[in-house]
């Protein structure tokens, strides 16, 4: 369905169908049952059960009285089954096209159409049609966001459509016949057509060789997954049909067949089968029946298990199959937990190294590489989806052969019982950048990959920051070229507060939820700048904590403003309030500069790329504070707008103009444009706060004056 198409809906020939069908069903109940008199089937029937039939009526009339009178029952009964899927199809498109309205407004608020097949577009005025306006211009992300929105609601309001469709035409099939026993509404239907399907496809699997589907089968299983990978009716059947170990032996056959890697469009088919079957199976998880809780069990039982093919004797191991099919999706809390205990206490009571453990390479992730199988590179991806159950997870402990072991300390810490990460094709581990999204999501509380607005920091998820930051801020050479960086710079951005806290060392600023002490006696010698020094040298985490530093400075400032009755020197506080931010920007700085001009693992251009794909963490740190600036609404907007196109001003570097520029002159002009961005937001702040012009300029000097000298101090430490 298109936006177009759901924005026109008319839904009043569906009401009148509502209204006709309740009629029909309120006059069919009536003749079927009796109910309020008058002749009815249910009469007829006791009638002809009682009658003293003779010869050939005895038989043949009775039965056919009989009959007419079952039909009518059936009639009535598949009439309510009609009248349900209506009116649940005419409330759920209502929801859904109000639903699609909400979303074209909000996103119109931030100068984004959404044309008639659901893309979202930059809708900037013209000059002078804005005039002396101050006119948002969308970001790439923004209008990321904005699509998703609407492809969410689409694929919602094409599903009741889908589900709808295929009710009334199981009802409608025989022309000669009625059946008594049709869905009450959308929500049965629904459930009922999943595990048809699922029967329909389990029986396949089991009566076929999975690896040796067509292209044509391939295409309709996905389908056929797209449609019901959310079902609980669906995954649940599939999965205990197959049962667990049925389940492991399909995704293996289907993954790697004979011959070898699987390439071209099939390969690109596998991959969606993957992400939907690991879809499909985390929907399954959810179901605490018995078959399901049955399958659960056995699945971490044949963890140890090898699955060959065709009798071979070798092959990838149980949960080196189950962890490529946890990729996508929620799985249950409970389930994963119990999983990676069972994973664990395998591999650290293996008599090897975990790169010899998992050394089977059969093409389970597509696109394939002949890189080992390492299950807790997909096991991460599960917790990366599940904030609750990865945060439980890194707090938690497995006891084997008698001996505790944080899980902490196995899979993240350095340490002589630390676990050794098999290396990729690069030499980094293969599975770091999944552990970085599995910390992502205990420490920001939303899938990593999430547009969800994350709760307030958990004193659990705030402690987890705490621990990471003083492990990588001791090991900091761990982070050269790491996979981890990017989702550690998701993670400062996302704790700037705590940042910014920890750094000041001074009053401490309001943090989102529980603080993370990043100032603590712990961390004291160091170890926080260190942490920021060498995160700041990939780019991504860079653009994403000088977007995130931007903006919790300008809310700072806005802040100052906001109750400037309670402090006799203004600016004093102002000053105290944009040095830590100063700081932060000195150390990317010099991270900056080390990964450009030293090691030579990053270019300007990649820098300046992470400044625009990662803005919207200014997004993200203004909505914790909101509440705090001196305005609100469209004009909020703007200042947000204000924030991430300074960002890109001051902080992006031309190199084709700049390519004979000395470290050090770069360096002096970062200091320069890091003074300027927080000169613009304190003067902004000033006079949306009532200070006259020439006051405005002073404290925005002070401002700026306090910058340069906490430039220099974050450089210091970035660069010793």
């Amino acid at each position: 369905m298109t936006a177009q198409e759901l924005t026109d809906l008319r839904l009043g020939t569906l009401d009148t169908a509502v209204s006709d069908w309740e009629k029909m069903h309120t006059k069919l109940e009536t003749l079927a049952t009796g109910e309020g008199g008058g002749t009815s089937a249910k009469g007829l029937r006791t009638q002809a059960d009682a009658a003293d039939w003779r010869g050939a009526n005895a038989t043949i009339s009775k039965e056919f009285v009989t009959k007419i009178a079952v039909e009518f029952q059936d009639v009535a009964a598949q009439a309510k089954s009609v009248l349900g899927i209506l009116r649940d199809a005419s409330a759920a498109f209502k929801k859904h096209k109000a639903a699609l309205r909400t979303v074209i407004d909000d996103v119109a608020k931030t100068n984004i159409y959404i044309n008639a097949k659901g893309g979202a577009v930059a809708s900037v005025p013209s000059g002078a049609a804005a005039g002396d306006g101050d006119i948002h211009t969308p970001s790439d992300e923004e209008l990321a966001v904005a699509e998703r929105r609407v492809k969410r609601v689409l694929r919602e309001a094409s599903e009741t459509d889908r589900i709808a469709a295929r009710a009334l035409r199981a009802l409608a099939k025989n022309k000669y016949d009625f059946t008594g026993d049709g869905p009450g509404g959308l929500k049965e239907a629904d459930d009922r057509q999943g595990k048809a399907d699922a029967d329909y496809w389990a029986k396949k699997a089991r009566e076929t060789n999975p690896g040796e589907w067509s292209d044509e089968d391939i295409a309709r299983f996905n389908e056929t997954l797209r449609y019901q990978r959310d079902n609980p009716g669906f995954s649940e059947r599939f999965a205990t049909t197959l049962g667990a170990e049925g389940t492991l032996q399909f995704w293996r056959d289907m993954a790697a067949p004979p011959g070898g890697a699987v390439e071209g469009d099939r390969a690109k088919a596998l991959a969606e089968v993957q992400t939907n079957l690991s879809m499909t199976l985390a929907t399954a998880t959810h179901s605490d029946s018995p078959a399901m809780e049955t399958w659960k069990r056995e699945v971490i039982a044949a963890g140890d298990k090898p699955f060959p093919i065709q009798g071979l004797p070798m092959g990838p191991n149980g949960f080196q199959v189950m962890s490529s099919l946890m990729g996508k999706g929620r799985f249950d809390d409970e389930f994963l937990n119990d999983y990676g205990k069972g994973l664990l206490k395998y591999e650290r009571g293996f008599p090897g190294d975990p790169e010899v453990a998992w050394r089977d390479t059969t093409d389970l992730n597509y696109p394939p590489t002949d890189e080992p199988n390492d299950p807790f590179a997909g096991f991460m991806e599960g917790l990366g989806h599940n904030p609750k159950a990865s945060l439980e997870f890194f707090n938690d402990s497995t006891t084997v052969g008698g001996k505790d072991l944080d899980n902490w300390d196995y899979l993240v810490a350095k340490g002589d019982d630390a676990r050794e990460w098999p290396p990729g094709e690069d030499g980094q581990p293969l599975g770091h950048d999944a552990l970085g999204h599995a910390l992502e999501s205990a420490t920001i509380g939303v899938p990593y990959d999430s547009d969800a607005t994350p709760p307030k920091h958990s004193a659990g998820s705030a402690d987890l920051v705490n621990r990471i930051v003083a492990e990588y801020g001791k090991n900091h050479d761990r982070l050269d070229g790491s996979p981890l960086s990017d989702s550690l710079g998701n993670i400062t951005a996302e704790y700037m507060r705590d940042v910014q806290n920890g750094i000041s060392g001074n009053d401490p600023f309001e943090t989102y939820g529980s603080n993370a002490n990043l100032g603590s006696s712990g961390l004291q010698d160091g170890r926080l700048k260190d942490f920021l020094a060498a995160v700041g040298k990939d780019p991504d985490a860079y653009g994403a904590i000088i977007n995130s530093q931007q903006a919790v400075t300008t809310e700072l400032i806005n802040d100052a403003y906001h109750d400037k009755a309670r402090y006799d020197e203004l600016s004093t506080e102002i000053g105290n309030r944009v040095s830590p931010g100063a700081e932060i920007a000195g150390i990317m700085a010099e991270s900056r500069t080390q990964a450009v001009y030293d090691d030579k693992i990053a270019s300007d251009e990649e820098f300046n790329k992470g400044l625009e794909t990662a803005d919207k963490w200014a997004d993200r740190a203004i909505d914790m504070g909101l509440s705090k600036l001196p305005v609100a609404g469209d004009v909020a907007g703007i200042v947000i707008g204000d924030i991430k196109e300074a960002v890109v001003d001051h902080y992006t570097r031309d190199s084709s103009d700049e390519a004979g520029q000395e470290r050090s002159d770069f360096l002096e002009s970062q200091r320069t444009r890091s003074a300027d961005a927080v000169y613009d937001a304190t003067y902004q702040a000033a006079i949306a706060a009532g200070t006259d012009p020439d006051n405005a300029k002073s404290q925005a000097n002070a401002a700026s004056r306090e910058v340069r000298l906490g430039y220099g101090m974050g450089r210091q430490r970035a660069g010793s």
